[in-house]
């Protein structure tokens, strides 16, 4: 789990050093805000795959579908929150900044994969908060917005690793597939 912060902040600098339009400061919040979001997001879903390969299958498996069940929440509510709150982004005047989509979808993941590895809950607070902050440099969304994703995005994580809200689970037998349920 450290090598891969590592890597990923060595990376992103690195990167960023070299960025072409609009300096530094914007080279480096552009590719937070994308390249290690979805890596970032990837390594949530996927995370006892890649960081903790003694787990049980099973037990991988159950932890991957409740970082999705967290993602999905999250998505859902912020969507709905953009919509009923309408606040303009700082950018561009556009409609729908509140709250940050990215920041609440990282901080699902880091809340679920911190439940799951407490020992590892710095890691992903700092890369979800990481994510958050780059979204401010880049003007596309104010602190306000930032917080209320962080919040949405905690919340989703700790109803996902409850076993309430949107459940995935699979199902086998002759056409093996996936279930969702709502429980809460």
């Amino acid at each position: 789990m450290r090598r891969f912060f590592a890597f990923a902040v060595v990376v992103l600098l690195a990167g960023s050093a070299f960025g072409q339009d609009g300096g530094f400061r914007h080279e480096f919040g552009e590719r937070v805000s994308n390249d290690f979001n979805v890596a970032f997001l990837a390594a949530g879903l996927l995370g006892d795959y890649w960081f903790h390969p003694g787990t049980p299958k099973d037990l991988k498996w159950n932890r991957s579908l409740r970082a999705g069940d967290a993602l999905l929440l999250s998505t859902g509510v912020t969507a709905l929150l953009k919509v009923t709150v309408d606040a303009p982004r700082p950018d561009t005047g556009a409609k729908g900044s509140f709250p940050s989509g990215h920041t609440s979808a990282a901080f699902a993941v880091a809340t679920v994969q911190s439940a799951f590895h407490p020992a590892d809950a710095p890691y992903w607070y700092f890369g979800a908060a990481l994510i958050g902050s780059s979204r401010v440099m880049l003007g596309r969304h104010r602190w306000i917005d930032v917080i209320g994703g962080a919040a949405v995005g905690y919340a989703s994580g700790r109803i996902a690793v409850s076993g309430r809200g949107i459940l995935l689970a699979p199902t086998f037998g002759k056409k093996p597939g996936l279930m969702v349920s709502l429980r809460f």
